[in-house]
């Protein structure tokens, strides 16, 4: 049902490759998961299920679950035309402080609507947020987020990326709840007006 165009990226858990759906007839992104082991897979179709749940023009929709014919699990997902946040910070390609503060508002939107969810995200970062072609934001690569309960979760393993990570996510055991996002959040809107 699927044919590989080409790849699209590495990280986290998989690779991410742009896949043409044979049956549809249409152009999807497929991560595919790289990393060998059971909890790599329980992490990587905890994700996709995650994700699949959080129905919102900010999250990126997934299409299809499944496994390669080698038996690595994959989902695909829409396919984003445009750039990273991080690279339209740091290329000149939002001039405007209102139109930053615009992507902005739209990523605490979609992790809200997370949050409310009880799911936290748990890597912001500009590098997970994509500006695509029409306009749209977007919140991508939630491998490391996790549901919550009343009381937060805890990290069993300190994960994430250091220079958006909250000071109780660095701590394995710690608990966590929606402050833990907000703090990410606090440091890409730091980086939005900053450059």
């Amino acid at each position: 049902r699927y044919m590989i165009a080409g790849e699209l990226g590495r990280g986290g858990m998989g690779q991410v490759l742009q896949v043409d759906d044979l049956f549809l007839k249409r152009t999807v992104a497929v991560k595919v998961l790289t990393l060998p082991g059971r909890e790599a897979r329980r992490r990587f179709v905890d994700e996709a299920r995650l994700t699949a749940r959080l129905d919102h023009p900010g999250v990126v929709p997934v299409h299809d679950v499944g496994e390669t014919p080698d038996g690595k699990p994959f989902f695909a997902m829409k396919r984003i035309r445009g750039r990273s946040l991080h690279q339209v910070i740091h290329t000149g390609g939002m001039p405007q402080l209102s139109e930053r503060l615009d992507v902005f508002k739209r990523v605490c939107e979609a992790v809200a609507f997370a949050n409310d969810a009880g799911v936290l995200h748990l890597d912001l970062k500009p590098d997970n947020v994509m500006v695509g072609a029409y306009g749209e934001v977007l919140v991508v690569d939630w491998g490391l987020a996790t549901e919550v309960g009343d009381g937060g979760a805890s990290m069993r393993q300190v994960a994430g990326t250091p220079a958006y990570m909250a000071p109780e996510q660095a701590t394995a055991g710690a608990s966590l709840d929606r402050r833990t996002d907000v703090y990410a959040l606090c440091a890409v809107l730091y980086e939005l007006l900053s450059g």
